[in-house]
């Protein structure tokens, strides 16, 4: 190959290595531009998408912020409804300046909004409550946020009411105070209604007095007050001579009219720490506090008491348009013992009272363990009288009846009694008892029946035939309708 050819192909060669190095610089270079290009979308990409979680995220922020508002709206409805409800509201500052009230806040009381923004809760007390109970009610709400409890307030109108009150207060994310909000309800509906529970659970209708349940509560508390202090106390058993007759004879309303009339009299007769109860029917019981600790003169001043009632209650009554004379029998025990049964005391008291109408009734009498003997003795023995009627153990005898030259005109028909332990007992063992329980009719009865069968056995015998018979007659037995027409 000559040298000129050789020569020819190498500056070609050498053009053409330096086309290919531009080609391969300008590759290089538009690489290096792509991968900028490259690089600089990606970045946009990336951009993009943190764009896109921001949006998303702000989105999402907006979303929960919706429904936080929506949330907070139907709270804020719910509330403003309970704030209308029909309960009283009342919200204030912390220097418990009123802030806001609600419509049942002025139905309640009859003050308007109006009048009472501005002021403090004062201008509704009572006058009911002392300065120590507002002062418990604020250390109570000071050391644990809330009072809760029943309060009298008083209305525009002067009328004082009973409400229940709840008072809280609201503290900031400091744990300050800044406000109070006071809710309560009018309980004079409700307090009536359990007054008149309590009305009818211990009193007694007719007379407005302490049943027998509630005479039985104040014993209880008496007898552990005594206890404690060592003063006496004492019980009155009271009951209406001949009541019985009252209403029989004019009517149970004229007996209510007496009845209320001596309830009366009785709550005068004693002091406000004393009881005057109703058992029911004609029965009372007086129950005398705080007596001396000296049994001897507590028993004096019951027994002054119990004589200014007898007095008292034997003035004259005007029942309806007519005057009435009544009497009373009492019963008394003295007691201090905590230890003593209440049902006892009744009942020793009531023996007492027995033993007053047997003494010829308007009376007092004291109990001691021998009433108490007497009176078992007579419940056995009325026991035995009704046996004696129903077995005809009775038997008559006849004390004959003689001029002054000793002729034999007739007999007197004496009424015995054989019991069966006791032996032939004599009229005034057992007939004012007979009187007192109302056998002495049927008794007197079985007389005229035995006496008539006698008369006839004399009429058949010319030695008896003339013979006249006289009978005892109670009083109870003329006052029989039929008993004419029964001799």
């Amino acid at each position: 190959m000559n040298h000129n050819l050789l020569d020819k192909l190498q500056l070609e060669y050498m053009q053409l290595s330096a086309s290919v190095n531009k080609l391969v610089e300008a590759l290089f270079d538009a690489n290096k531009e792509l991968a900028f290009l490259y690089e600089e979308k990606t970045q946009r990409a990336a951009e993009l998408v943190i764009a896109n979680k921001e949006l998303a995220f702000q989105n999402k922020e907006k979303e929960q912020r919706a429904l936080e508002l929506i949330k907070v709206n139907d709270e804020l409805r719910i509330a403003a409804t309970v704030f209308e409800s029909q309960e009283g509201m009342m919200v204030t500052d912390a220097n418990t300046i009123i802030l806001r009230v609600n419509s049942a806040f002025a139905h309640i009381n009859g003050y308007s909004a109006v009048e009472v923004i501005g002021k403090t809760p004062k201008f509704l007390q009572s006058g009911r409550h002392d300065a120590d109970f507002y002062a418990a009610m604020w250390e109570s709400i000071h050391r644990t946020g809330c009072w809760k409890g029943e309060i009298y307030n008083q209305s525009k109108s002067g009328d004082i009411y009973p409400e229940y009150l709840t008072i809280t207060a609201v503290h900031d994310n400091d744990g300050v105070v800044t406000n109070y909000v006071a809710t309560f309800t009018d309980i004079r509906i409700t307090k009536s209604a359990l007054e008149e529970v309590e009305r009818l659970a211990f009193y007694d209708p007719l007379t407005g007095l302490p049943n027998r349940r509630l005479l039985r509560e104040r014993l209880k508390s008496v007898l552990a007050t005594n206890h404690r202090n060592g003063e006496h106390a004492a019980l009155l058993f009271l009951d209406i001579d001949h009541f019985k007759i009252l209403n029989d004879t004019l009517g149970h309303n004229i007996g209510d009219l007496l009845l209320q009339q001596v309830a009366q009299r009785l709550s005068s007769c004693v002091r406000e720490v004393d009881t005057v109860a109703r058992l029911g029917g004609d029965e009372f019981v007086v129950l005398l506090t705080e007596l001396s600790a000296e049994t001897l003169e507590a028993a004096t001043q019951a027994d002054v008491i119990g004589h200014k009632i007898l007095n008292l209650l034997s003035e004259p009554y005007l029942l309806c348009t007519q005057n009435y004379l009544s009497s009373s029998s009492i019963g008394v025990t003295v007691f201090n013992n905590k230890r003593q049964v209440i049902d006892e005391l009744i009942k020793q008291a009531d023996i007492a009272m027995y033993a007053a109408k047997i003494s010829g009734r308007n009376a007092l009498r004291f109990f001691d363990p021998q009433m108490q003997i007497n009176l078992n003795a007579r419940v056995l023995l009325e026991a035995d009288l009704r046996l004696a009627l129903a077995e005809n153990q009775f038997e008559l005898y006849y004390q004959a009846q003689s001029t002054h030259d000793g002729r034999i005109i007739g007999a007197e028909a004496l009424i015995r009694w054989q019991h069966p332990q006791r032996g032939l007992m004599f009229p005034d063992a057992f007939i004012p008892l007979a009187e007192e329980v109302g056998l002495i009719t049927a008794i007197g009865q079985w007389v005229l029946q035995s006496a008539c069968t006698q008369l006839k056995i004399w009429e058949s015998n010319t030695d008896t035939q003339h013979l006249q018979l006289a009978v005892n007659v109670s009083v109870r037995q003329f006052h029989q309708a039929d008993f004419v027409t029964q001799v």
